[in-house]
């Protein structure tokens, strides 16, 4: 297993997110689905029909109803979820992620508590959006599309475990065959984006971070909160509340694989960044179960070999718009 101590194993994200399109509901973590294909969801909890209210004279636009959270769905010209069918009575789920702009990177601010130097803060622009998978990608999921499970602690609604970056992108390639839609591994702009969805703090849900919000060594919390349990293993997927567009597990659980070689930043505003142009590293995000606290958040940066298969390292897997 990849080591813990000054060489980061902990993910951390955190950063002044700015996105110009607010958040989408976020809705619960659950495990089932029923649907195959694309839906729309027009109910959530915010009252009469799932809808919060514009302001005063606000036109009902795609952008408005990013911005004001109103449930997505045709009514509004957002898409809803998408669900795919996997074989074998398998699903997957995809929330979809909007166009927008914010600040990729941490703040100084959050350089007294674990901060790396590689978090340099820069303007980023999602020019497209995307559907990206609400839970990391389960051993059902995997087992559907490889014929295989790699992963130590055996459980369908478990992410799977022990996959290397290779062993990722073949299963992008295998999905993208079998469902009829492109399949690949977000960027590391696209998840940190994801992953904030709309907020600017250490975390998705604020700047601490205890054992009851996320799956990761609790003996080493964040931000002030409490020590908790170090469950000294995975959970399965959906077992904490989701962030504002849907996605649950970006903090802890396994680090998630990205495209992009590891690489500087650029110190300017970017479009659609791509990574390095090569490299000896790839890059991971969100911290694992083996995580310390400051490693899991939003903007926290680490890499491994392509070639690595480790009990803290899983994926998800983005869907391009059509």
């Amino acid at each position: 297993m990849a080591r813990r101590g000054s060489v980061p194993v902990r993910a951390v994200a955190a950063g002044l997110l700015a996105v110009s399109l607010g958040a989408l509901p976020g809705g619960g973590c659950s495990r089932k689905s029923s649907a195959t294909g694309e839906t729309s969801v027009t109910t959530d909890s915010r009252g009469p029909e799932g809808r919060s209210s514009l302001p005063q004279g606000a036109p009902e636009t795609p952008a408005s109803v990013i911005r004001y959270g109103l449930a997505p769905g045709p009514f509004a010209g957002v898409p809803g979820p998408l669900t795919l069918d996997l074989g074998n009575g398998v699903t997957m789920e995809l929330v979809y992620i909007p166009p927008g702009r914010f600040m990729m990177g941490s703040p100084a601010s959050e350089s007294k508590s674990g901060r790396s130097m590689d978090e340099t803060q820069h303007e980023v622009t999602i020019t497209k959006g995307f559907y990206l998978g609400k839970y990391e990608v389960t051993q059902a999921q995997y087992q559907a599309v490889m014929g295989a499970n790699p992963s130590n602690w055996k459980e369908a609604n478990r992410p799977v475990e022990q996959v290397s970056w290779n062993d990722a992108t073949e299963f992008c390639s295998r999905m993208t065959q079998r469902v009829g839609r492109q399949v690949r591994l977000p960027t590391e702009a696209e998840w940190e984006y994801a992953c904030r969805a709309g907020t600017t703090a250490a975390f998705h849900f604020g700047d601490s971070l205890s054992a009851d919000r996320a799956n990761f060594d609790g003996n080493y919390p964040y931000g002030g909160a409490a020590k908790g349990v170090f469950r000294q293993e995975t959970t399965r997927v959906g077992s904490f509340q989701p962030n504002a567009w849907g996605l649950c597990d970006m903090h802890g659980n396994v680090w998630e694989w990205c495209s992009d070689w590891y690489g500087t930043y650029p110190t300017g505003a970017v479009s659609d960044p791509q990574g390095a142009a090569g490299g000896t590293f790839r890059v991971v995000r969100g911290g694992s179960w083996y995580s310390l606290g400051y490693s899991c958040r939003s903007a926290y940066r680490f890499r491994f070999e392509s070639v690595v298969r480790d009990l803290i390292i899983g994926f998800r897997a983005l869907v391009v718009e059509r």
